[in-house]
């Protein structure tokens, strides 16, 4: 059986890396492109929640270390905000 949280922390974990290297480049990513990265649907509910829960754990760990938040480099693609 696969180990849920194990998951979760390699999403995360790829999640990080993609908005580390969006923020360097000074670029912005889609919640639709972050998604795919990790097998997950945005047309969905589920998935829409996963991406929320990622985001959010990620941008906690960031203010817990008196970093910007890395998640706002994630946009709504057509409208051009967070």
């Amino acid at each position: 059986m696969v180990n849920k949280r194990c998951m979760m922390d390699k999403d995360i974990e790829m999640i990080y890396q993609k908005l580390i290297e969006t923020a360097r480049s000074r670029e912005i990513t889609y919640y639709w492109d972050i998604a795919t990265l990790v097998g997950l649907d945005m047309s969905i509910e589920v998935g829409r929640i996963r991406i929320a829960r990622i985001l959010g754990t990620i941008t906690t760990s960031e203010s817990e270390a008196s970093r910007p938040m890395l998640s706002s480099v994630v946009i709504v693609k057509n409208q051009n905000r967070p």
